[in-house]
């Protein structure tokens, strides 16, 4: 019923997919070359476009400016980066230091009432 055609022996045939093949692989480096320069493109426009908003919005653009700089001005810094930038590491940071301070204080009370005050 059914008869199978090798559709690769004929030069015709195999000269066209070689040239579907070439242009397809041309094809796949044309379009991650595209992906890498609008990666790359993408990256510069929006990598530092926080930091030259704070820099306009607070208008401390070199060290000589920052020695004017008043405490809200810094706390507003402290917030955008703990909210922003490295949420993480500031909350890590702040429960480590919580730990730090309140188990101390769990520890001291707890001794304090099992030894007993002194005198």
């Amino acid at each position: 019923m059914f008869q199978y055609v090798n559709i690769g022996e004929s030069p015709q045939v195999r000269d066209s997919l070689t040239w579907i093949g070439q242009l397809y692989q041309q094809r796949w480096k044309s379009i991650l070359s595209s992906i890498a320069l609008l990666y790359l493109l993408s990256v510069s426009l929006l990598r530092y476009r926080r930091l030259n908003n704070m820099t306009l919005k607070l208008r401390y653009q070199d060290r000589a400016s920052l020695s004017r700089m008043t405490t809200a001005d810094a706390q507003a810094i402290m917030i955008y980066l703990s909210e922003l930038e490295f949420p993480t590491v500031f909350y890590y940071s702040v429960a480590f230091a919580l730990f730090k301070v309140c188990g101390r204080l769990l520890i001291a009370s707890r001794l304090s009432r099992r030894l007993g005050s002194p005198g």
